[in-house]
């Protein structure tokens, strides 16, 4: 029996052919390139065209391509493409099939950006303020052996979600902040804002964004119960250690148990959430086609949230980098369809990224462009020197600048965190 959460475009036959850039048209279907996928920022190895822009991007990189000609949109997808403002790679159809899953019906709910960023940020971050404040207490009941109550905890992601459906920008954004001091508290609230951005991408309703940022919020409450020393250890856990870690996940699953009107789905984020696809995870090595929606989408997140924050055992990895990651381990650890849709919401470089131009400059990205992802907005943050500007201006890529030369300026690579003394932290705005 099919899952009724595949996506139609994944086919085990090819039947590929060598084509100019100048022969592409959307609808297309790239398997390969005539270079290798690690010398491009292009994270997907195989993609479809879905429009005159990627095709561009395409250029900058290659003379020619190799195109699946068994894997090609049909007209009627392209209108419905274009309706929705130039979606790509089977968004519409792994959207569809979300809402399927979830019980909804066929068709996303599509928000529109109302705030710029920089706006919504206070609003933000006094949300963010709040589901800490909400956690914490959370924790602290759990330590005493309290019955848990999570009103607040509900009304705290509630301002989230509004948040998040003005700009989701913003949260992720504050996402950046993250220090080691706070990474228990900042792990949970950052997971619940990468969840919120996720679902609003994949066109989830209020209503599933308050039940996915509530799971999110509360999936390692175990932890509350593991001795201190033990989460701040550093260096290689013992086969003990480890399995107490591991235990988190009963532990917290145990305690919500125990509350009131606490939705199955957030259950299952709790229970699932380190579950992977090839039923290597734990507490119970559960096949992936028997996990849910929301817990296939907490275990991408929190795996991505972990290996981009500094932890007592671990550096921090870029987002670009983290993506990357990602990619590599879909269908082994995560659901494919799923996982590309992750890094379609974040963009090939995730707000926050730090990311150096081929003019020597150091930038951070501030916002995506929705549909030329290699484009984003960007704050120049020092020169090509490497010393610090006076006054961070913003640059658009998106309007193809040129340096003193005429020569167009691009983004050369990410850079991890800390580079040059570079945090986002140190640039709120």
């Amino acid at each position: 029996m099919q899952n009724c959460f595949e996506t139609p475009i994944y086919c085990k036959y090819t039947m590929s052919q060598r084509y100019e850039i100048e022969d592409l048209e959307p609808g297309m279907y790239v398997s390969e390139l005539d270079r290798p996928w690690s010398e491009t920022p292009f994270l997907f190895q195989g993609f479809f065209i879905d429009s005159p822009e990627q095709i561009d991007e395409l250029r900058q990189y290659c003379d020619y391509v190799h195109v699946d000609l068994l894997r090609k949109r049909d007209s009627q997808w392209h209108q419905r493409l274009a309706l929705s403002g130039g979606r790509k790679k089977a968004e519409l159809e792994t959207r569809s099939a979300v809402r399927t899953a979830t019980g909804g019906g066929d068709e996303p709910d599509i928000y529109p950006v109302l705030l710029p960023m920089e706006d919504e940020l206070q609003a933000a971050k006094a949300s963010q303020g709040i589901a800490e404040k909400a956690l914490q207490k959370i924790l602290v009941d759990l330590k005493r052996g309290k019955d848990l109550v999570l009103t607040q905890a509900r009304e705290a992601v509630s301002g989230l979600v509004e948040s998040v459906i003005r700009n989701p920008n913003a949260l992720i954004w504050l996402s950046q902040m993250k220090t080691l001091d706070n990474y228990t508290y900042g792990h949970s609230i950052d997971v619940c804002g990468y969840l919120l951005a996720f679902g609003r991408h994949l066109g989830l309703t209020k209503s599933e964004l308050q039940v996915l940022g509530l799971g999110g919020l509360l999936l390692d409450i175990g932890k509350a119960q593991l001795p201190l020393p033990l989460l701040q250890k550093r260096g290689k856990l013992t086969n003990e250690e480890f399995e107490l870690i591991r235990s988190h996940v009963v532990l917290g699953l145990e305690a919500l148990r125990s509350a009131k009107g606490v939705p199955a789905r957030v259950l299952e984020m709790v229970r699932d959430h380190h579950e992977r696809m090839d039923g290597s995870g734990y507490p119970n090595a559960t096949d992936g086609e028997q996990l849910g929606v929301f817990a296939r989408m907490a275990a991408i997140v929190d795996t991505f949230d972990a290996i981009t924050s500094e932890r007592p055992y671990a550096s921090a990895l870029s987002s670009h980098q983290a993506l990357r990651r990602l990619y590599e381990w879909r269908e082994s650890q995560f659901h494919t369809g799923l996982v590309e849709q992750f890094i379609e919401c974040l963009g090939t470089y995730p707000v926050g990224s730090i990311v150096e131009l081929n003019t020597g400059q150091i930038a951070i990205v501030l916002a995506q462009n929705r549909f030329r992802q290699l484009k984003p907005k960007l704050m120049l943050v020092m020169d090509s020197s490497k010393k610090l500007y006076g006054t961070m201006d913003v640059l658009d890529m998106i309007n193809d600048p040129v340096d003193a030369n005429d020569n167009p300026v691009e983004i050369e690579r990410a850079l991890e965190p800390g580079m040059h003394g570079i945090y986002p932290r140190d640039f709120y705005l």
